[in-house]
């Protein structure tokens, strides 16, 4: 998640929302090959839309 660093209470919620759609991955001991599908979510600051990948 890139971008969600605003202390806005909207984007705390969103932020929030989205962490608990989807599980966390620790880079550092995960198995590559158990990974069927990963999501990237970032936020424009200038125009507030969320790019989701």
């Amino acid at each position: 998640m890139n971008g969600f660093q605003d202390e806005s209470i909207h984007i705390k919620l969103i932020a929030t929302m989205f962490q608990n759609m989807f599980p966390s991955i620790n880079v550092a001991t995960v198995d590559l090959s158990t990974i069927k599908r990963c999501v990237l979510l970032s936020l424009d600051p200038v125009n507030g839309f969320i790019e989701f990948r």
